[in-house]
């Protein structure tokens, strides 16, 4: 009976002992403040240290019949509290990264911390909603006025119709008054030149788009050049162009949307720019050339890479911070990053694949499976920048529209906070220094 006893009070200790157990470790995962400076490895040694003293006092208060029971018990209970607090780990450092309580840190561990993915959907979906609150201010304190946005579409492109038709899904959804332009594949460049003239004058119209590529009769610079640079919606006028990359001055009016879209991600990952090696791959007047402007203007070390550049692969070997637009289907291999690296993958590709209905899987210039073993934080293929550079279209819009009432335009970054993200949208009347 005695024993029978002993027996069931040993199992309701040995219960209770790893109820306690499981909770001070929780409690003491998560009394380190976020902004600690202490690495994970150390964290793990004194989770580690803690449970060992844990288990050492309980068996100390136990009777020698029940301590290699309860030692066997207890070890097993230390092995799933610390593999508790690893899953937890990395949900609260993901929670970190993406809202902002700390510099992400580009130096990756040992201890097989799953990358940071980088949610360009999530993040775009933010964007407009802010834009969308920016819009209503507006309307409610300048008279009803509503940025507009004319999308001008010559032929019938089907890749070029769906762009469309996604840039004016995204203008409706927050509120911006959207115009459409269709015009014939045969219409004559003078012709299409004004098309863009009318809309330089309509008073409705603040931002102007003309879907690339056009027809191979046309002069795509001639007709770029004839949109006024207050309403040049993608950034691409020379004027603006130049003011970005200027150090003072006069700010662009509209940043080229797609490296816009790479800043804010890197920004609203609080992912640090700053005295970084960062290496852009492709010198496009899209995305290249203005992507390494931006960095430059963030205080990174850049470098750009191009299809002359010799020996690729030891560039990319330096890079903290690496922008993949180059346009080649998985072209950066995993042995070419350094281990912790940041990839931003602008590449879009279509790679055969016959598990696919379509024969074909999107993936970027970066190959992905190999890339994630390496790297700190990624960006998926889709989804990750794609839908940023629609946000940033809507932004630029947004803006030309406050540059039309006299408003200071919405900052990509504040210098100040040293490329660190700052929420600006709060106030339409506030004038701000100098940003980008």
């Amino acid at each position: 009976m005695a024993d029978s006893t002993t027996t069931t009070i040993s199992a309701t200790t040995m219960y209770v002992h790893k109820v306690v157990i499981n909770i001070l470790v929780g409690v003491c995962f998560l009394s380190f403040p976020s902004g600690t400076a202490i690495s994970w490895q150390h964290r793990n040694m004194i989770l580690d240290n803690f449970c060992g003293n844990c288990i050492f006092a309980l068996v100390s208060s136990t009777s020698s019949s029940s301590s290699k029971s309860i030692l066997s018990t207890s070890k097993s209970t230390s092995t799933l509290s610390h593999q508790s607090c690893r899953r937890r780990r990395n949900i609260h450092f993901r929670h970190r990264v993406l809202f902002g309580s700390n510099n992400h840190n580009t130096e990756k561990s040992d201890n097989n911390d799953h990358p940071i993915i980088i949610d360009g959907k999530k993040t775009a979906a933010a964007i407009r909603k802010e834009l969308e609150e920016e819009i209503k201010n507006i309307r409610n304190e300048y008279d009803g006025t509503i940025p507009g946005l004319a999308v001008v579409l010559v032929g019938e492109r089907v890749d070029s119709a769906t762009y469309v038709r996604m840039k004016k899904k995204a203008a409706a959804e927050i509120g911006i008054h959207s115009v459409d332009v269709t015009l014939n594949t045969n219409i004559s460049e003078d012709e299409l030149i004004r098309e863009v003239e009318k809309l330089n004058s309509d008073p409705k119209v603040h931002g102007i788009l003309v879907q690339l590529p056009l027809p191979d009769h046309i002069n795509e610079a001639k007709v770029l050049k004839s949109i006024k640079y207050e309403k040049d919606a993608d950034g691409f006028d020379a004027t603006n162009i130049g003011n970005m990359w200027l150090r003072g001055g006069e700010p662009p009016l509209a940043i080229p949307c797609t490296p816009a879209g790479c800043i804010e991600l890197l920004q609203r990952y609080n992912i640090k720019i700053s005295g970084k090696e960062c290496v852009v791959l492709g010198r496009s007047n899209i995305v290249g050339m203005p992507m390494s402007a931006l960095l430059q203007s963030c205080n990174g070390t850049v470098t750009v890479c191009h299809s002359r550049t010799e020996n690729i692969p030891e560039f990319v070997r330096r890079a903290d911070i690496l922008i993949a637009a180059i346009g080649k289907a998985e072209f950066v291999k995993g042995d070419w990053l350094k281990p912790g690296v940041v990839i931003v993958d602008v590449g879009i590709n279509d790679k055969p694949d016959p598990t696919k209905k379509r024969g074909y899987r999107l993936v970027g210039d970066v190959d992905y499976d190999e890339a994630i073993l390496k790297a700190s934080a990624i960006t998926p293929v889709p989804g990750g920048v794609g839908p940023m550079t629609i946000a940033m279209l809507m932004k630029n819009t947004v803006n030309l529209c406050r540059h039309s009432l006299g408003l200071s335009r919405l900052r990509l970054r504040d210098r100040l906070h040293d490329g660190e993200y700052v929420n600006t949208t709060t106030s339409t009347t506030t004038t701000t220094a100098f940003t980008l």
